[in-house]
């Protein structure tokens, strides 16, 4: 019974013809032993790049789902009971696919299909081996196919060959198309390619960093690209900024203390955020290489930092388990921490910027509302000022906001009874037995079967009795 990943459990079904295994890759399958194949068992759930959909899968079957409503993308789509994996692309717009060609055998189908509509573009790929790493074009026209130290680009409609095999020194860990699909990046530990995504010719000489490279992002209009670097000790690192025609330098490099673990552009490409070992995050300008923003302190590692689709909010993530959404312009933070469950891997913004998504270690997902007040900036001024109890704020704004935000000037019980007993408990330890008689009075009104506040209410009158 062959599986995707490692199998960490087993157990028979109560009826003793059925086997339930679980994989580490996440992928949960139900065996028949009557006939040893796998009935069709939903694996994990997985999300795109983005956030903005989710796939299910089965070994026969996908489905693809809006993230947020949990509506169906595309009805069902069969591919037959010898699907293996199933990812979606960076934008949701395909799937991809990897099946078993022959059972016991090492080759492999890989196909790719409309997310929508679940129509097969071409007719897949036959590789010899199972494919490593694969990274589709933004436009589904290209693919390529990583294993050990070699790439291939694959036209998709074609299932031809735009390449040779691109070899590299060491193992291709991480490949990505620029937008305009034009140009190719691979990272081969501390060596950069980029290649001509038409014919697999490289554009220009490798480049080489001092240490292992992290990480690769194109501009939004393929001009630039940058690298992050980081390796397992503690020493400064940094970004940098490439013209993507000459491989020559666009910038200086973006230091920071330790390694950086991504970097990303806005997306009018003026600028470039860096995620750090340091504990920072940095906003950076793209043309000069300038900070934009103090570095943006943090409790741990900075595993990614990504901006809202109008780049005036910054996200990031760490592997604490938190995340937080920071204003560009000022560098200050616009949320509390959002903490998770998990350690968090990565975030993104959703189009509305109304939401973000946080993806963690163990493939959990997570979506933030973020409420944005729409009232005037200098009716949130004066509002602050009157709840904290600002001398600056006066009778008249006190009525006008009151009038115009009655909302803002209720209390609902819970917090009316935590005021009570919180002045009760401070005229106790004061004295002030008729103002503590008064608060716990108010207070068994509100918790009426609290036997506790009824002992203090008791001990406040038999005081006030003593003093009279």
């Amino acid at each position: 019974m062959r599986h995707s990943g490692k199998v960490t459990s087993a157990s028979f079904a109560p009826d003793g013809h059925h086997v339930l295994t679980a994989a580490a890759d996440g992928s949960v399958r139900l065996w028949d032993l009557a006939v040893t194949m796998v009935a069709p068992v939903c694996t994990r759930p997985s999300s795109n790049a983005n956030g903005t959909r989710f796939l299910v899968s089965t070994n026969d079957a996908f489905q693809v789902f809006d993230l947020v409503s949990g509506a169906p993308v595309s009805s069902p789509v069969p591919v037959g009971a010898s699907l293996e994996k199933a990812e979606l692309s960076a934008d949701g717009g395909f799937v991809i696919g990897t099946l078993q060609s022959e059972p016991g055998r090492p080759a492999r189908l890989l196909r790719v299909w409309e997310a929508a509509s679940g129509r097969s573009v071409g007719q897949g790929f036959l590789l010899t081996n199972p494919p490593g790493r694969v990274c589709l074009s933004s436009g589904g026209g290209r693919l390529t196919v990583c294993s050990g130290d070699a790439a291939r680009i694959w036209d998709v409609s074609s299932a031809k060959p735009l390449s040779e095999l691109l070899s590299h020194q060491k193992p291709v860990g991480f490949c990505c198309f620029s937008p305009d699909e034009k140009h190719l990046a691979t990272v081969s530990s501390n060596i950069v390619h980029v290649w001509d995504a038409a014919t697999g010719r490289d554009a220009f000489s490798p480049i080489v960093h001092s240490v292992g490279v992290s990480h690769v992002a194109f501009s939004p209009d393929s001009s630039v690209f940058v690298t992050s670097t980081a390796d397992d000790q503690f020493r400064p690192c940094s970004a940098r900024v490439w013209n993507t025609a000459t491989g020559q330098p666009a910038g200086p490099p973006l230091n920071h203390g330790d390694g950086v673990l991504q970097a990303n552009f806005s997306p009018d490409g003026r600028l470039v955020a860096t995620a750090s070992e340091d504990f920072t995050a940095v906003v950076w300008e793209t043309a000069t290489g300038l900070p934009v923003t103090p570095p943006l302190p943090h409790g741990h590692h900075v595993y990614s930092a990504v901006f809202s689709s109008d780049s005036r909010w910054l996200l990031t993530t760490s592997p604490d388990g938190t995340a937080r959404v920071w204003s560009v312009e000022t560098g200050e933070p616009l949320t509390p921490s959002l903490r998770h469950p998990d350690m968090i891997a990565n975030g993104v913004f959703l189009p509305d910027n109304r939401h973000v998504v946080t993806f963690g270690m163990s493939r959990g997902v997570w979506v933030w509302d973020l409420p944005i007040d729409q009232r005037p900036v200098e009716d949130l001024i004066v509002l602050e000022r009157l709840l904290s109890g600002d001398k600056r704020s006066s009778a008249q704004d006190w009525a006008r906001l009151r009038q115009q935000y009655p909302a803002d000037f209720l209390a609902s019980p819970g917090e009316t009874g935590i005021w009570h007993e919180w002045e009760a408990l401070a005229d106790e330890g004061r004295g002030r037995w008729f103002a503590a008689a008064f608060h716990w009075t108010q207070l068994s009104a509100i918790r009426t079967n609290d036997a506790s506040v009824s002992k203090h209410l008791a001990n406040a009158q038999a005081r006030l009795g003593k003093n009279n």
